[in-house]
């Protein structure tokens, strides 16, 4: 991203400022965006860990742009770009080595260790090319990473884009998109902070219905339920979704992005080729709620998570707005 021009108030100076701000909206990052390079070796060398990922329910898979992240119980397992298949070095801390040296020198050793590992665990999906053993090994590793550092969270949002990958008599809502940040430069982002600047909000799930309507999701837990003037008050993100993808208009922008996530899913065989998104329907704002936790004071729409044969479902419940 290129730095922000150092500008006055002149007008020549917002024209600048103008055509930096469009330069950036032209290059802007798109989720589901595939590059041909990156296209060929899905449909090529890569087509067996596709298929293999696609078929496993307890994987997680989230399109960037031009990359792929698949997730299990909270940790990404493996992320698959144009160049590469790769796994962050952070889950191997168990490696490190814990003999009491000078700090610099553990720190050192602790990365030499780690590098190793990571090495020795990659090298059996792509030099053994024995994916099943890999993924086997990459579960132990995640679980206990998780486990360590309770990133319970993460691991029901994952649980709940895993469990509700098409519609059935326990769901009516699937997950096109996890973690979605409306970064400042979106052209439909007009949310600001004090100062001014432009606010990154972010919603937990983006979901779809049979109609083909879409929903930005707020996950309950551990969110205060009344007042406007905190960051994690339901309504301040109520807030932020009307100041960016709910006022998407007249481009549709947030719409065609998740339908572009979809049509490549799609096309890797991780969503049913049945659905479809509107695009000339605004999404709307939910508020996922486990059941029997829901606030008297909140009466906008509202999703139930409903544990099933240790599954998370989405139920959507009411359309009040």
């Amino acid at each position: 991203m290129e730095k922000i021009p150092r500008i006055g108030r002149s007008k020549f100076s917002e024209k600048i400022r103008s055509e930096w701000i469009q330069r950036c909206v032209n290059n802007v990052s798109r989720r589901g965006r595939i590059s041909a390079q990156f296209r060929q070796r899905l449909e090529n060398e890569w087509t067996p860990l596709i298929e293999f990922i696609s078929k496993n329910h307890e994987l997680d898979v989230q399109l960037r742009d031009n990359y792929i992240s698949v997730y299990y119980d909270g940790g990404e397992i493996i992320k698959i770009t144009p160049k590469s298949l790769d796994i962050d070095m952070q889950y191997f801390e168990k490696y490190a080595n814990s003999e009491k040296q000078q700090f610099l020198e553990r720190c050192s050793q602790n990365i030499a260790f780690k590098k190793s590992a990571k090495e020795k665990l990659l090298a059996v999906l792509i030099e053994e090319n024995d994916i099943g053993g890999y993924f086997k090994q990459a579960k132990e590793l995640i679980s206990e990473w998780v486990e360590r550092h309770k990133r319970y969270e993460r691991k029901k949002l994952h649980e709940i884009a895993c469990s509700n990958r098409e519609l059935s008599p326990h769901n009516n809502l699937v997950v096109i998109d996890i973690e979605f940040a409306v970064d400042w430069y979106k052209p439909y982002n007009n949310s600001q902070e004090k100062g001014g600047k432009r606010k990154v909000p972010k919603f937990d799930i983006i979901a779809v219905d049979q109609s083909g309507q879409l929903y930005a999701i707020i996950l309950q837990d551990n969110l205060r339920t009344n007042g406007d003037r905190t960051k994690q008050s339901l309504n301040a993100y109520k807030q932020d979704f009307y100041l960016t993808i709910g006022d998407d208009t007249p481009l549709n922008d947030f719409a065609q992005e998740m339908n572009e996530v979809l049509k490549m899913k799609q096309e890797l065989g991780l969503l049913p080729k049945s659905l479809i998104i509107d695009t000339d329907a605004l999404p709307r704002f939910a508020v996922a709620f486990s059941i029997g936790t829901k606030p008297k004071r909140y009466d906008g729409i509202t999703v139930n998570i409903v544990n099933s044969n240790d599954k998370l479902y989405l139920n959507l419940q009411n359309e009040n707005n």
